[in-house]
């Protein structure tokens, strides 16, 4: 039968719950500011009740009790936060491996290629003007090797770049295994923690942030389990089950953006910063490409029409670019030895005689013919858009990562609103938590003085 005693327990109980609920309150508050963190709560419920006889079977609670402490989270947010992360990953990489191309190209400005083919030809022009001046075949000389000085800087300055990103892509392969790995680890102490009332909060807060870090460098899929632990997927290939880590495949293909395990399966890479590492590996080929078109087009051009020039020495079908075979390239992209070694052997007409200039003029004007080769563009219009096609990246580009910014601030501030720590909100609870504590505490001081009265009229 209840009495004093059953009173007594209950508010002794009611005074360990509530002092629970200040701790978890305190918890909460202290780490406001700690990255990942999911804000807990004590989840109270009402202690099994007994049961008595007193001429019926009686029922009477015993209090209260704290049946679980849990984190606050949306998994939907959460997915939505993954998602976010994967498409930061992949823009951020365009936008800075992209603007790192443009700063390549010194354009606009007296230092690029444009620059070098207006002058060559102009010197051209100016050589056609006074075909015997040497002083003007020494310019055309000298801005020919400033031509081709400028595309073959601009073809190592690639190379170099799509070197740098085979070499991160190596090191994100790394990345994306360790921490499929550390995601394995802290499964599995999830898993030995977790009881059927409670779960490791810290070591789930520490899994999410890993699995936000994965979603980073490559987009996956994850599913909780009952236990607190996840499944994650990339596209249809296992990382991460309940028989721990799985191994992330090195074996890629950058043209198609995808990996190949051991079977020979490809798995899609469809975003996350591997994704716009395999992007920018296709970009800068598909740049160097072009580059390689502009250098072999300026020389088989200019060759043409070179060839048909007689010199002092009575020598024709001469080059003036160096020739390879087959077509090297912007890498290849030099004089010819005789028009390297001296300006002199500079010839300007078809007769070989010094006031014949229909060579040079000819290639004076080569500049605003249009080019079958080039879809129909000039030499100067062509590169003229490469280098817009690559600042039209760029922006946009930049323009997708100012958007993706806002979308991940908007999200993460609705994961804010419901796991992140309101101190306002705290300060609130913990005010009414520590008057119910004090109630309880009243309440268990007034039992007892009741119960040090009924002792003393024993005495």
């Amino acid at each position: 039968m209840p009495g004093l005693f059953s009173a007594i327990d209950n508010m002794s109980a009611a005074l360990q719950a509530f002092q629970q609920e200040l701790s978890v309150t305190s918890n909460n508050v202290a780490n406001v500011n700690t990255p990942g963190y999911s804000r807990q709560v004590a989840q109270l419920a009402e202690a099994p009740t007994s049961t008595y006889t007193a001429g019926a079977v009686m029922s009477i609670g015993n209090g209260v009790t704290v049946s679980s402490i849990n984190r606050i989270q949306d998994m939907f947010l959460q997915q939505r936060t993954q998602t976010a992360a994967s498409d930061t990953g992949r823009l951020g990489t365009m936008s800075n491996g992209l603007t790192a191309v443009q700063g390549m190209l010194n354009e606009p400005g007296t230092s690029g290629i444009s620059d070098a083919l207006s002058s060559f030809f102009n010197a051209w022009s100016g050589l056609a003007s006074n075909p015997s001046d040497s002083s003007q075949q020494l310019q055309v000389q000298t801005t020919a090797q400033t031509l081709t000085q400028r595309v073959q800087t601009l073809n190592q300055s690639l190379n170099a770049q799509a070197t740098q990103e085979t070499q991160t892509i190596g090191t994100t392969l790394q990345s994306i295994q360790a921490t499929v790995n550390n995601i394995a680890s802290l499964n599995q102490q999830i898993h030995l923690g977790s009881t059927s009332s409670s779960q490791p909060i810290a070591l789930l807060d520490q899994r999410d942030q890993a699995l936000q870090q994965l979603s980073k460098l490559v987009d996956v899929q994850s599913q909780v389990n009952s236990d607190g632990t996840v499944n994650v997927s990339m596209n249809g290939l296992t990382l991460v089950d309940q028989t721990g880590a799985h191994q992330f495949p090195t074996t890629y293909s950058a043209a198609n953006s995808t990996v190949t395990d051991v079977t020979g399966t490809s798995f899609p890479i469809r975003s996350g910063t591997l994704a716009g590492e395999f992007g920018l590996v296709n970009t800068i080929g598909a740049y160097k490409t072009q580059l390689d078109t502009l250098a072999n087009t300026v020389t088989s051009q200019v060759n043409t029409v070179y060839a048909t020039a007689t010199d002092a020495n009575g020598n024709t079908n001469q080059p003036f670019f160096n020739v390879t075979v087959p077509a090297g390239g912007a890498g290849s992209f030099a004089l010819a030895p005789a028009i390297a070694a001296s300006s002199s052997a500079i010839a300007t007409g078809v007769t070989g005689k010094a006031a014949d200039s229909s060579v040079a003029l000819a290639l004076s004007q080569l500049q605003n013919q249009s080019i079958a080769g080039l879809g129909g563009q000039t030499i100067q219009g062509y590169y003229t858009n490469f280098v817009s096609g690559i600042g039209t990246q760029v922006s946009y580009y930049n323009s997708q990562v100012t958007t993706q910014a806002a979308i991940s601030t908007q999200i993460s501030n609705q994961v804010q609103s419901i796991s992140g720590v309101s101190l306002d909100d705290e300060m609130s609870h913990m005010l009414e938590y520590q008057r119910s504590y004090q109630a309880a505490a009243q309440s268990l001081s007034a039992f007892n003085s009741t119960m040090d009265s009924l002792m003393n009229m024993i005495k």
